[in-house]
């Protein structure tokens, strides 16, 4: 177990570092002039260009940047916003703790409501009640996140006044702390409402599906010959093997969380990574957009990691021998 896990962590170091240079070739052949993104001028002197250019190291040979480029990754420098003027790991540590604010409540609630909706859909395979859930489920899966949360503003925000249309707090340029709590939870409700019914439906029919075929499996059967009840059977033998699906696709969706988060953060103006995301691609900040690219990819490599691991402990046959 430990020398497969030693071996998970070494190639998810590797494919950060092939992913890190990806993102540096990219952003190197994206069309533009950097000078002109930082000053915002497109008359900019050829003078100034070059200081600009000295300033940033991008007037050395490239492959001398590319070093530069893994030190600063590996020290946590990934370099000056445009923008903002300020180091992208610091804007990346504050907008990320505000996506967390969001994300992290609103991925549970959509865990918990698939796994409830799961649970019952699949222990009455094929009755109304399993028709209805896969029904609403689906529904749920394919409705846009955008589109959602248009619908949770016009319904709850404008004509029922329930909830502020979007922000995190109600004091702009605020941060979260215990004094407005309140404040911070009303504004969540929306956006964590709307991730969590909309990325609940996936959830619902993978389990449902997983659950009904590991009920026909002979070891249910022989659970239940044993003298085992119902109930006994599905949360000790099949809700576990059932559950290797479901871990799957909420590894993958953790890994794309950041990227889900665009549409519900820029609908409901929630200052987190997408938002940051969208500002950065509006105004040409190729370092903030770097630095996110990165952190897309470590979240997703991490996430893909951590499923790894779980998958043998749930099934011990993917281990290396």
């Amino acid at each position: 177990m430990k020398k497969y896990i030693v071996l998970k962590v070494i190639k998810a170091f590797i494919m950060i570092i092939f992913g890190a240079i990806f993102s540096f070739i990219l952003f190197r052949i994206l069309p533009g002039d950097p000078a002109k993104a930082l000053t915002g001028d497109p008359r900019l002197p050829l003078e100034t260009k070059r200081v600009v250019y000295k300033m940033f190291g991008l007037d050395r040979p490239l492959h001398e940047q590319l070093f530069i480029f893994i030190y600063n990754l590996l020290t946590g420098n990934l370099g000056i916003s445009f923008q903002y003027k300020l180091p992208v790991s610091q804007i990346l540590m504050e907008k990320l703790m505000n996506t967390l604010i969001f994300l992290i409540p609103a991925t549970i609630l959509s865990m918990l409501l698939g796994i409830f909706m799961g649970l019952i859909a699949g222990l009455f395979n094929g009755k109304l009640i399993d028709k209805i859930i896969t029904s609403i489920a689906t529904l749920f899966w394919s409705t846009p996140s955008f589109w959602g949360g248009m619908v949770a503003i016009l319904i709850f925000a404008i004509y029922m006044r329930l909830f502020p249309p979007g922000g995190m707090l109600s004091f702009y340029g605020t941060s979260p702390n215990l004094s407005n709590i309140g404040d911070l939870l009303w504004h969540l409700f929306l956006p964590m409402l709307t991730y969590g019914i909309i990325y609940s439906g996936q959830y619902t029919l993978i389990l449902r599906n997983s659950l009904v075929e590991v009920l026909t499996e002979d070891f249910i059967k022989m659970a239940k010959a044993k003298g085992h009840t119902d109930f006994e059977v599905v949360m000790k033998y099949a809700l576990r093997n059932a559950s290797l699906g479901l871990v799957s696709m909420i590894g993958i969706n953790v890994g794309y969380i950041l990227l889900g988060s665009i549409t519900i953060e820029s609908v409901f103006n929630w200052p987190g990574i997408g938002r940051l995301l969208y500002d950065a691609v509006f105004y040409n900040d190729y370092p903030l957009l770097q630095g996110i690219f990165i952190l897309f990819i470590i979240v997703m490599v991490v996430s893909m990691l951590v499923v790894d691991i779980l998958y043998s402990y749930l099934d011990p046959r993917v281990r290396i021998k």
